[in-house]
């Protein structure tokens, strides 16, 4: 399920000809703001049902997309790619042992 979400967000992101977004505005050890807090001791596999969840919920999003706090106004495609780079960022950080 992981996987369709993920390759329905690189399916979707958008090509070069279209704004490139810098995923070096926000590194990941500092909180968003206006987000809630992160809670730090969740299971790995609350958060993984979680994060699902979240991103079936925005595939599904047919309304208006608030203003994203970093990069401002983004098309649904521009909110792809920015989400693509952002899960891409957080899967550099999990290493298996």
């Amino acid at each position: 399920m992981l996987l369709r979400l993920i390759l329905s967000l690189v399916q979707n992101r958008p090509h070069r000809q279209q704004p490139c977004l810098s995923h070096a505005l926000h590194p990941l050890d500092q909180p968003i703001p206006g987000a809630p807090v992160l809670v730090n001791d969740v299971p790995n596999d609350v958060a993984l049902l979680e994060l699902i969840t979240e991103l079936e919920l925005f595939i599904a999003w047919q309304g208006d997309l608030a203003p994203h706090f970093a990069y401002g106004p983004l098309s649904k495609q521009q909110y792809y790619s920015a989400h693509y780079l952002h899960i891409q960022d957080h899967l550099t950080e999990i290493s298996l042992s």
